[in-house]
């Protein structure tokens, strides 16, 4: 029987997930919560699930583009099945939907709260089931991590910030100083993120780099207990007890070149450190020998993949 989004069980969900996925892709009863069920771009006349014999066998969660994406693309933003046959079954009513919308294109992942930046190299099984549906290949993106237990930043990284610049945690004065910046580099979806992190979680998961008062620069830190783990964060309970996530990170255009942004990350990084964080996790980059500088090594290999609908 074909069913529906907003008729799941989301207990039923989460038992078909632990059971068909990795432990390294293993997600919280919460975040399916949060992510999914909470989420204001969830599509659910084209988000459907599919029983056989009483039991859950499949399941496939369609997101609307939040306003910093492109119109025309829908995403696939989670999917887990019993066996390839299920998804298969489902997939032609998640078409005729987003199709009588008038989407163009289905991304995998990459959807406001995200679980993927792409299909995982080393969990075969979707990338196998989304080429069977016609996805084509588009860039690749890793996840990093390490320890931060014994984390010491590169000699001189921090000798950019001098007497002019400081890092430190955002404070609920600093908002309209960090919204100008962010519309002035980065007003998408590292704004819409951040943001909404600052009123959900605190001011201070964000780590400013400061001209007096001026934000020229940020890093968007997370740690265990945080309210909307996003972004690597939702790989929480692969990274173990108190861990930690930093990303994105970024500065003002004018001051990049005089190794400032490297300040940032080694500051940020030393601020997770003081507060404890310990197996910490950058993801969504291609930025592999740059934060390997900082002892980051990849963990995780995804391959973007996209599914043309006219």
């Amino acid at each position: 029987m074909l069913g529906k989004w907003e008729h799941l069980d989301y207990d039923v969900l989460f038992d078909l997930h632990e059971r068909s996925s990795p432990a390294k892709y293993r997600l919280t009863r919460g975040l399916l919560t949060s992510h999914l069920e909470r989420s204001p771009y969830i599509d659910l006349s084209s988000s459907h699930w599919l029983v056989f014999n009483r039991a859950l066998i499949g399941a496939l969660a369609i997101k609307r583009p939040a306003p910093f994406q492109i119109p025309s693309q829908a995403h696939l933003s989670f999917l887990c099945f019993q066996h390839f046959d299920a998804v298969l079954e489902i997939m032609p009513n998640v078409l005729d939907s987003l199709k009588a919308q008038g989407f163009q294109k289905l991304m995998f992942g990459q959807d406001s709260r995200h679980f993927f930046p792409g299909a995982p190299e080393d969990w075969t099984e979707i990338g196998k089931i989304l080429q069977e549906l016609g996805f084509e290949s588009l860039n690749d993106q890793v996840d990093l991590e390490r320890d931060l237990a014994t984390y010491e930043p590169p000699a001189g990284a921090l000798d950019p910030l001098g007497e002019e610049f400081v890092v430190r945690p955002c404070e609920p004065g600093d908002l309209s100083s960090v919204t100008r910046f962010f519309e002035a580099e980065f007003p998408g979806r590292w704004k819409s993120d951040t943001l909404e992190k600052w009123d959900l979680d605190s001011p201070a998961c964000v780590l400013g780099l400061f001209k007096g008062s001026e934000c020229c620069g940020f890093a968007l830190t997370q740690q265990d207990g945080t309210a909307l783990p996003i972004g690597g964060a939702v790989w929480g309970e692969s990274l173990g007890p108190n861990w930690g996530s930093l990303g994105p990170i970024g500065i003002a255009k004018e001051l990049r070149g005089r190794g400032l942004g490297d300040a940032l990350l080694a500051a940020s990084l030393m601020d997770l450190q003081r507060r404890g964080a310990q197996r910490t996790i950058i993801d969504w980059t291609t930025l592999v020998t740059y934060y390997g500088k900082h002892g980051f090594e990849v963990t995780r290999r995804y391959k973007a993949m996209a599914l043309p609908l006219t």
